[in-house]
């Protein structure tokens, strides 16, 4: 991503927007992925390269240049939501799964005082995990009583 984003800018920079620049840079930026031992990357890189090119083509000849770090800094805030996405899953799902083991004391074969405190202090301190709600309102609700 950033080889084809440093690549479009400096091109774009200096020259206009060309099908022949737009090989020459795809070209380019093949090789460089290449040696620098990434071979998984070179599709993503001419991917990334060509919807510069073109997004910068169809867009004013005056701020052609100012795609490429744009599209970079696009990428730059996907990566931080992806992130964030996996930090709130681990955070309501993974951290609550890990409280249950300590509330069914899994974790211990000998109860001791400080554990049962331990335990009673993550009790009243976090709100339910979203799964113990859905298994009890499934357990209540989900089931029909005749």
């Amino acid at each position: 991503m950033c080889v084809s984003c440093v690549l479009t800018f400096v091109y774009l920079l200096f020259f206009p927007f060309s099908p022949v620049g737009m090989v020459l840079i795809i070209g380019l930026g093949s090789i460089i992925v290449m040696l620098l031992g990434r071979l998984e990357n070179v599709i993503t890189a001419r991917i990334t390269t060509a919807v510069i090119m073109v997004v910068a083509a169809l867009g004013p000849a005056s701020l052609r240049w100012t795609i490429p770090p744009l599209r970079l800094l696009d990428a730059m805030i996907g990566i931080l939501e992806g992130i964030g996405c996996w930090w709130i899953w681990n955070v309501l799902f993974v951290f609550h799964d890990q409280r249950e083991k300590l509330e069914s004391r899994e974790w211990c074969s000998s109860p001791l005082p400080l554990q049962h405190l331990h335990a009673a202090f993550i009790e009243y301190t976090l709100p339910p995990s979203p799964r113990r709600i859905v298994r009890s309102w499934s357990a209540s609700y989900g089931e029909k009583h005749y």
